[in-house]
């Protein structure tokens, strides 16, 4: 983890699950030792997306397929044979939506800004108390003809059915939106497609949903809520124990043995805590962002957009 301020969708749903885990997370980081190798289940999405974005950028089915195993972070003998999860698995996911693409994307292709192709876009978001927020945007795709903008989620799942309430009401996505109202025209409401890939049945789905202006503006009242409880915790020096998220995702929390004790038995007093934050400010001063902006102009933003459709 980079900034102990530093904030994005998935730390925020750590906080809301465990904020225990969240503060160790963000306290050990710098022990823990950065190595290439993910488990399949990370790599394969990872390498899958990867696959899926570079062809939409170049066209190329030789590159695509290079993308994906450039991608993927884990020994390329690893495998879990029955999620039909593997580099070779993967790759058949890039290989299928490059066959099925004119089906799955008929009427949409890639968007450019000033130039620079929609794709892995990252933006931060200055928040109250120095929190930032930051994400990443798969891609951003445009209608042929009508030119509405559309938000390309690229999903995996080892789910045999998928479920439409697994994406519907993400606030992922909706940050999104509210990242596109800055740095490209927009109307009432946009467009999310979450183009999903079955490990199971080895098949493409999309969902695509529409997400409205109201539910970009309780997007920010929600991220500024966290922030707030954020506060709370840190006031206090103390981040409770979620013991309902002891044992997730099969397996049990990395922090399981010893997220009992408190941070002075565990070397992470004050004084650590202040020397790692220093650390990491200092380790990552200079990140790169396509987009930055304050909360001030998110807002400005929102109600111009608001009195301009009402």
């Amino acid at each position: 983890m980079a900034d102990p301020n530093l904030l994005s969708y998935s730390t925020l749903q750590e906080l809301q699950g465990c904020p225990r885990k969240f503060e160790l997370n963000k306290l050990l980081a710098h022990k823990q030792i950065e190595v290439d190798d993910e488990p399949v289940d990370f790599a394969f999405g990872h390498a899958v997306a990867a696959g899926v974005q570079d062809y939409l950028l170049n066209g190329d089915r030789a590159k695509a397929l290079l993308a994906c195993f450039m991608n993927w972070k884990a020994p390329y003998l690893d495998e879990k044979e029955k999620k039909k999860k593997s580099i070779y698995y993967a790759a058949f996911a890039v290989e299928k939506f490059i066959y099925e693409k004119e089906m799955l994307l008929k009427d949409w292709e890639l968007l450019t800004f000033n130039g620079v192709p929609a794709i892995e876009l990252s933006f931060l978001i200055e928040l109250p108390a120095q929190k930032k927020y930051r994400g990443d945007i798969d891609a951003v795709l445009c209608h042929k003809t009508t030119k509405k903008i559309m938000v390309l989620e690229i999903k995996t799942t080892g789910f045999s059915n998928v479920d439409e309430a697994i994406y519907k009401n993400s606030a992922q996505a909706v940050g999104y939106g509210v990242v596109l109202d800055q740095i490209a025209p927009n109307s009432t409401s946009y467009d999310v497609l979450y183009l999903v890939y079955q490990c199971g049945s080895m098949a493409w789905i999309t969902m695509p949903f529409v997400k409205t202006r109201v539910q970009k503006a309780l997007w920010i009242k929600d991220v500024l809520s966290d922030v707030q409880v954020l506060q709370m915790y840190e006031k206090q020096a103390h981040f409770p124990k979620r013991g309902q998220h002891c044992f997730s995702f099969f397996k049990r929390c990395a922090h399981y043995d010893y997220c009992g004790s408190s941070n002075e038995a565990l070397g992470l007093g004050v004084g650590k805590q202040a020397e790692v934050r220093e650390q990491e400010l200092r380790r990552f001063a200079l990140p790169h962002y396509q987009f930055k902006f304050t909360l001030s102009q998110i807002l400005s933003t929102q109600m111009s957009l608001t009195q301009t459709h009402n």
